[in-house]
């Protein structure tokens, strides 16, 4: 059924943690990723056991399901494509493209916000948080925003979640973007709304 689907991009190792992408926003890797780059505080924010992540129920079957949808939408078979933070859940326990990630985070969403729990191994400690975000996307511009952003059950500092939320604009920009990248580029809107993700296409 996907055998001819080409490969998104080069992976985490070519492109760092561009695999951790979500759409319209942020895997926790990359917020994580983000944060490292703007602050030297790690300890303050490690823990030394790492936070438990719910596992994914849905099997491979689904998953192949859901992939079909994705790439109906992608190759411009379909004009609509809704996701679910199930969904979600299920490329990421699926994807080969999103072999990091996987086991280390977890999606939700509640009415218009994306909420993403995770884990990073940080040396012999870890990096639990969650990212609590927006996406939206009108006449092929792309719109995000933090709502919040923590760090073992501390709020980071808006100005730095902020410089994060650039960082995660420019990820969601590149088409390269495993699995969700050209759903994302082919979409003229996007939205969140009642814990569902819907893209809309010409």
């Amino acid at each position: 059924m996907n055998g001819n689907r080409p490969k998104g991009g080069m992976g985490c190792v070519g492109r760092g943690c561009v695999a951790m992408a979500f759409v319209g926003a942020f895997l926790f890797g990359v917020l994580i990723w983000g944060y490292l780059k703007i602050s030297t505080k790690i300890v303050a924010h490690a823990s030394d056991k790492p936070a438990e992540i719910p596992a994914e129920t849905g099997t491979r079957a689904d998953y192949e399901t859901l992939l079909k949808r994705v790439d109906d939408f992608r190759d411009a078979s379909t004009k609509t494509l809704t996701l679910t933070a199930g969904d979600i859940n299920l490329l990421l326990a699926y994807s080969p493209d999103w072999k990091l990630p996987q086991g280390r985070l977890h999606a939700g969403i509640e009415n218009d916000q994306i909420i993403m729990t995770g884990v990073l191994p940080a040396g012999d400690q870890y990096l639990n948080g969650e990212a609590r975000f927006t996406v939206s996307k009108e006449n092929n511009v792309l719109h995000t925003a933090f709502v919040s952003v923590k760090l073992k059950d501390a709020d980071i500092n808006p100005v730095n979640a902020r410089k994060i939320a650039t960082i995660c604009a420019a990820f969601l920009a590149n088409e390269n973007m495993p699995v969700l990248g050209p759903v994302v580029a082919r979409a003229k809107t996007l939205g969140v709304k009642d814990g569902v993700i819907t893209f809309t296409a010409d």
